[in-house]
């Protein structure tokens, strides 16, 4: 025994070398055994001289539980004892073919007995290291052929073929790998067995794998320091399962979407998509670390795909199927995982049009080429979509980004022939453009009260969305089969990108006329409202039209007392001081929110008044008033043939000829008794307050009733005859 402790390299303090230590009564075989597990547990393995302490470690080597696996049986041959080691074969070290069931038949490693074994020297691909002394087991898997070409091996002072990003620059294997591991084993014919991995402290990156945590440790997007392993590499990225939230993009949470989410509870089952799934840190014949045969268990089913991501074949999409993208998502593939996306969409074209690369979990975003990137010019049947955001009205203030872009547009099945809008009142939905009355759930799932999903201002500008919703549904326009969509017939809205007129009215590529403007104002209006255009062109009207207010100095427009939005037949009208309230008082007060001496915002009068002035706020509680009579007795709401919208004729000039039965103030005539307030021919009442003083006035000197009169409130107040003052 003692000769045994001196070959191998037994320098430290030992039990009795000639101790019977299994008490079977002999110094034997069985007694070496004990001592080098003895040994082995009281000395640090990084103080083993002897390679047999290595070949009967469980954890670095193979475990042999026996000399005589390798050796005769020294119990009848004692072969050691004259100096000369013989194997199982009966040949010595040099000539012997045992070590070659494990180390190949022209490993390097067999004859160095004694020395260190480096990495290289079983994971190659010429004599690779075997797991079994038979040879039957798993060959070491090759880890040297490009390590320093292509993998994390390259020296520094070289560039990556695909990043241009400097080499890593490892020497070895040890800054990823543990050069003494205390668990697992290193040999345990098991292929993909990563438990020789150096540990790193937990972080907060949930749903990643050890392995993806390990990559992390240096590859962290905003990682300016170096990380638990002593280094901070200039390529950043997260895993496509990563994402530090749980999940990225999606509705589902990251339990739900497996498998391309890890499950952090159980990794065995769920490990997820984490760096190694795709990549080979020690390298490949493809760029980018990239694997030759990459399986992503969709559908928890195994899948592998050859890839290709060659100098000469860089697209991660490829004619012949085999892109890096196309491992995973390809046609006739299982479904994506993210029902925000359930489809394999806009296959055969590359990813990173759209997507971002590693640094955003492969997140849909502008860091490639950006939605407008394409769209900016017509794509097929499709126009530019980039200049409507350029038009006179639009949504997103400033331009829109990608993020405004995904807002409203599902790209699931990008290119598929159809719009899809998402539906924010239904979860998980889309709304297929078909046709522009297919849209009205699209629009209304937005300009609600809880704007796109619960976000009010979901674009980039930070403008609250408008929530039309509150009286649509029971509204005259929707009542009518009008929609948010249409040529301005059968809906108001033309694009939902852009206008030439405001508030994206329809027909937006067509500009209105200057000076009026008429196509966007009042003319829009008109398109179906033509009774009312009609009432607009008559002597008195309200100053909606461009040419009226640029010569009267007045303005107001249809949407001052209209809300399309919100109108119903029973209330058609808004508060003009808030328009986004119907108005359900009476016909006088919602006059007076205009004609009370202070208009609201965007209305004005006109410099001269032709009667007692625009503000009509002393009617209240007159005479008028009280009997019941309201501004509609008297005017017409758009426009009159006679002046000041009065509905009927009423004289308000001097001289007037009147005779009894004339029309010259048949106005009046609606409510007061001609024969009784003016003294006439045969059978003529004079019967009034005034007496004769009404024939003398109105037949005699041909004085008109405002002469006397103000119909909207007298000088005194209360004074039930409205008598103004001065008298005109």
């Amino acid at each position: 025994m003692l000769h045994f402790a001196r070959q191998w390299g037994m320098t430290a303090a030992l039990p009795p070398l000639d101790a019977d230590l299994d008490h079977d009564g002999a110094v034997d075989a069985g007694d070496l055994l004990l001592l080098l597990a003895d040994w082995h547990a009281t000395v640090h393995a990084g103080e083993l001289g002897g390679s047999h302490a290595v070949h009967f470690d469980a954890v670095r080597g193979p475990g042999i539980t026996g000399c005589t696996v390798c050796h005769v049986d020294n119990l009848t041959t004692h072969a050691p004892r004259d100096g000369i080691v013989h194997f199982a074969d009966g040949k010595t070290l040099a000539e012997t073919g045992v070590c070659n069931g494990c180390h190949g038949t022209t490993a390097q490693t067999k004859p160095i007995w004694g020395e260190c074994v480096a990495c290289a020297d079983c994971h190659n691909g010429t004599h690779p290291g075997h797991g079994n002394p038979d040879g039957s087991g798993l060959a070491a898997p090759d880890k040297s052929g490009y390590f320093f070409t292509a993998g994390h091996g390259l020296a520094s002072d070289s560039r990556y073929a695909h990043s241009g990003n400097a080499g890593a620059g490892l020497g070895s294997c040890l800054p990823c790998h543990d050069a003494r591991p205390t668990t697992g084993r290193h040999i345990s014919g098991v292929a993909g067995d990563y438990k020789r991995l150096r540990s790193v402290p937990s972080d907060d990156l949930a749903y990643t794998a050890p392995i993806a945590e390990l990559c992390l440790s240096c590859h962290r997007p905003g990682q300016t320091v170096p990380g638990p392993l002593g280094r901070d590499a200039t390529a950043e990225a997260l895993p496509h399962s990563a994402g530090v939230s749980g999940h990225y993009g999606t509705i589902s949470s990251a339990e739900s979407a497996f498998p391309a989410y890890g499950d952090e509870s159980d990794f065995a089952l769920h490990p997820g998509f984490g760096c190694e799934v795709c990549h080979d840190a020690h390298g490949t014949a493809n760029l980018g670390m990239i694997r030759a045969v990459v399986d992503g268990f969709l559908g928890g089913m195994s899948a592998p795909s050859s890839v290709t991501l060659t100098s000469a074949s860089p697209g991660w999409v490829q004619t012949d199927g085999t892109g890096i993208c196309e491992a995973c998502h390809r046609a006739g593939g299982p479904a994506h995982p993210d029902t925000h996306h359930p489809g394999n969409h806009n296959l055969g074209s590359d990813c990173r049009l759209c997507h971002d690369n590693h640094t955003g979990s492969f997140q849909a975003s502008a860091s490639e080429t950006s939605c407008l990137g394409c769209h900016g010019t017509a794509q097929g049947s499709r126009r530019a979509a980039g200049a409507d955001f350029m038009l006179r009205s639009h949504h997103v203030v400033g331009g829109a980004t990608d993020g405004d872009c995904r807002v409203c547009h599902d790209v699931s099945q990008h290119a598929g022939g159809t719009v899809r809008l998402i539906d924010y009142n239904q979860t998980g939905s889309v709304v297929e453009f078909t046709s522009d009355a297919a849209l009205e759930p699209f629009c209304l799932g937005c300009h609600d009260a809880d704007g796109a999903g619960g976000d009010t201002t979901p674009f980039s500008d930070g403008v609250p969305v408008q929530n039309v919703t509150t009286g649509w549904d029971a509204g005259a326009h929707k009542a009518a089969g009008v929609s948010c969509m249409g040529d301005g017939t059968t809906g108001c809205h033309g694009n939902g990108h852009g206008s030439r007129k405001k508030h994206l009215l329809a027909q937006p590529y067509t500009p209105p006329t200057a000076p009026g403007y008429v196509e966007e104002e009042e003319g829009f209006c008109y398109r179906c409202h033509g009774e009312v255009q009609g009432q607009f062109a008559l002597a008195s009207r309200h100053d909606v039209a461009y040419g009226d207010q640029a010569v009267e100095g007045g303005k107001v427009e249809c949407v001052h007392c209209h809300n399309p939005h919100l109108a119903t037949h029973q209330h058609p009208l808004v508060n003009p001081d808030s328009r986004a309230n119907a108005w359900t008082g009476g016909e006088t007060g919602f006059c007076l929110v205009c004609h009370d001496g202070a208009p609201p915002t965007g209305v004005a009068f006109p410099a001269q008044s032709p009667g007692s002035g625009y503000n009509k706020s002393r009617f209240v509680g007159t005479k008028h008033d009280g009997a019941g009579r309201t501004c509609g007795h008297c005017h017409a709401p758009h426009g009159s043939a006679q002046a000041s919208l009065k509905s009927l004729r009423y004289d308000q000039l001097d001289s007037v000829v009147w005779s009894f039965g004339s029309a010259q103030y048949a106005l009046c005539w609606q409510c007061h008794d001609e024969a009784k307030t003016v003294r006439s021919g045969s059978g003529a009442n004079a019967n009034n307050a005034f007496g004769t003083r009404h024939d003398k006035h109105v037949r005699g000197e041909r004085a008109s009733c405002i002469i006397c009169h103000d119909v909207h409130a007298g000088y005194d107040a209360g004074e039930d005859g409205l008598i103004s003052s001065p008298i005109r």
